[in-house]
């Protein structure tokens, strides 16, 4: 659930670094807090400044339940700077949950709201996409 109500930062004894900034985005005052946006420059700007040792990029296609912690992956970690995801239609992928993955028109993936990994398997999952012995390159 988003707020509408914007809480200013507040300062507390012990720090060693403070990020100050001006202008918040718009999404800072519906999430509550700055920075809020992954796609902002604060990110990489803490990369380029030895915050964070590497850029996480999770590529994460081939099946749904993949993806769906990977969407939990990227949302949680800071230093995450894009989510890959394939265009390409997967039924393994597709068609696996009841819900379809929140992906928008400018590429923005969003996280689901609900507990765990936020999705539910269909009743036939199971039985439609069953283990096979080999190597899944084959058909």
């Amino acid at each position: 659930m988003t707020s509408t109500r914007y809480e200013p930062d507040i300062l507390d004894k012990g720090l060693y670094v403070v990020f100050c900034g001006i202008n918040p985005a718009s999404t800072a005052a519906l999430e509550g807090h700055n920075f809020s946006n992954r796609s902002n420059r604060f990110w990489l700007v803490l990369h380029l400044a030895g915050f964070t040792d590497v850029r996480l990029a999770p590529h994460a296609w081939g099946s749904g339940i993949l993806f769906a912690a990977s969407i939990h992956v990227a949302m949680a970690a800071a230093n995450c700077h894009i989510l890959e995801v394939s265009q390409g239609y997967m039924p393994m992928m597709n068609e696996l949950f009841n819900e379809p993955f929140d992906i928008r028109p400018d590429g923005t993936v969003h996280a689901p709201d609900k507990p765990g990994l936020g999705f539910t398997l269909r009743a036939d999952a199971l039985e439609r996409f069953k283990y096979v012995e080999g190597p899944e390159y084959l058909f």
